[in-house]
């Protein structure tokens, strides 16, 4: 499958992109593991980032390890307090340590940084007929991240002087039909001084550790769990950011899969009619040098009803939205430049 294949299903019927650690780690983020070791040097005096590389190497996952750290802190607000820190500290950096980047600091400051973050952003915008303001891009039914920063929630807002997404980080928030809903799947955590408003995030729901991750995905009609799925149902996927290793997604997709799979069994069709009809879903993915592993991952892929669309490197993420994008009808230049 194509790029072109991408854009006639945008052109004719609307996606659903799902974020992951790729689409904010050039905003001066960390990843999962790189966060996990500066947390752990705020845990005692003792422990130090070696810690969560000694636990890896034992064959311990993230959210073990995750949840050995939080063990180790007061309180549960006391570890939070150390993500949220570590999370954002060399984001601030960036601006001078400023608490809240002035907005048109943050949009030249994605723009030249982060052109996947952007790219993401500008599929949420139409130009309005006058060319002076944007509005909502209805072709994009709703977003799902799997990040808990506000970067991209703020981007939006900086860059199209709008509220163009609906943050929903929490059962209570519901979505608003002129914008788009952004569902935060592992909570939300701010960088301005509506950090901690339990209003405006979601530092409670953060689903980090071992024991939060049974909870979240053992609880199929939770808000996220129950959206996530309704969505795969009803709407096309793009992966964007995601290795695609995550098990729970993983397993998540293969719950989807085999429901529609079996729905066209029960209508008479085959199996192989069923998982071809099945093929529904994209995933964007940084070509491995082998090509045996490439093959595997797209076979595997294939299996949980999602293709493949490989770039060698992630440079050629804003172009491809452009083209997939202007496929509907709109300008790309207009949104993105």
């Amino acid at each position: 499958m194509s790029w072109t294949d991408l854009s006639e299903v945008y052109s004719a019927t609307g996606i659903v992109p799902v974020l992951g650690a790729g689409l904010s780690v050039g905003s001066n983020l960390p990843d999962w593991s790189e966060l996990l070791r500066r947390v752990a040097r705020r845990c005692g005096h003792d422990v130090s980032s070696q810690l969560v590389d000694d636990l890896v190497r034992a064959g311990y996952g993230l959210p073990a390890v995750a949840g050995m750290l939080r063990a180790m802190c007061t309180s549960r607000a006391e570890f939070t307090n150390f993500v949220r820190e570590e999370l954002y500290r060399d984001f601030r950096r960036a601006f001078a340590g400023a608490p809240v980047p002035p907005p048109d600091h943050l949009v030249t400051f994605v723009r030249s940084h982060n052109r996947t973050l952007s790219s993401v952003a500008a599929l949420c915008a139409v130009e309005s007929h006058d060319g002076r303001t944007f509005h909502r891009n209805r072709k994009v039914k709703a977003i799902v991240n799997f990040n808990v920063d506000a970067v991209f929630r703020e981007y939006v807002q900086a860059r199209y002087r709008r509220a163009l997404v609906r943050t929903i980080e929490r059962p209570s928030k519901e979505p608003d039909r002129d914008r788009v809903s952004v569902y935060y799947m592992h909570g939300f955590l701010r960088f301005d001084e509506k950090a901690d408003d339990p209003t405006k995030e979601a530092s409670d729901k953060l689903v980090l550790a071992e024991h939060e991750y049974f909870d979240f995905f053992n609880n199929p009609t939770g808000l996220f769990n129950h959206t996530f799925l309704y969505l795969m149902r009803e709407h096309r996927c793009v992966f964007i950011g995601l290795s695609m290793h995550d098990y729970n997604i993983r397993r998540l997709l293969h719950y989807s899969t085999k429901e529609r799979v079996q729905a066209y069994v029960d209508e008479g069709k085959s199996v192989a009619v069923g998982k071809s009809k099945s093929l529904r879903h994209f995933a964007i993915l940084k070509r491995h040098e082998s090509d045996s592993v490439n093959i595997a991952v797209e076979r595997s892929l294939e299996e949980l009803g999602t293709r493949v669309l490989w770039i060698t490197s992630f440079a050629e993420i804003p172009e491809q939205l452009g083209k997939m994008y202007e496929s509907g009808g709109n300008s790309w230049s207009a949104v993105y430049s």
